[in-house]
């Protein structure tokens, strides 16, 4: 008995070590993508100073970049085309398609008119005319 109560001791301090090593590995490893994504935003950064010049200081949040790129896409816009950048056009496929034709009310519901003939020589529909024909 006390042998197997040794063995399931040491068992238990094998799996903790493990489990210790484990949490260790994936610390390590989150730190390491802490890193890279700090290294990241370091070159992303100094993309928008390259590309955007003083103005990429003054952008501190990304609605800021936002807004920005949201003006360049409408000056963008203001521009012409240029002919050239176009694609060539083409004639689409002219495509030929089935379509089913209604009859205007389906056939399983009757159809009832209710005429009022009160007081005239023609009948007019009530009550939301009053004019008749």
């Amino acid at each position: 008995m006390l042998y197997a109560l040794m063995s399931e001791r040491d068992e238990e301090k094998r799996r903790a070590d493990k489990q210790s090593q484990l949490a260790q590995e994936q610390t390590r490893r989150a730190n390491d993508l802490r890193v890279e994504n700090l290294r990241l935003q370091l070159e992303l950064e100094r993309y928008k100073k390259w590309y955007y010049g003083p103005r990429a200081d003054r952008l501190q949040s990304p609605a800021d970049l936002a807004q920005m790129l949201l003006n360049f896409a409408g000056e963008m816009d203001r521009k012409p085309v240029n002919p050239e950048d176009l694609p060539p056009r083409s004639e689409p496929a002219e495509e030929l398609r089935r379509v089913k034709r209604s009859s205007g009310r389906p056939g399983r519901l009757p159809w009832n008119s209710a005429w009022n003939s009160a007081g005239g020589s023609r009948p007019h529909c009530w009550p939301s005319c009053a004019s008749g024909f």
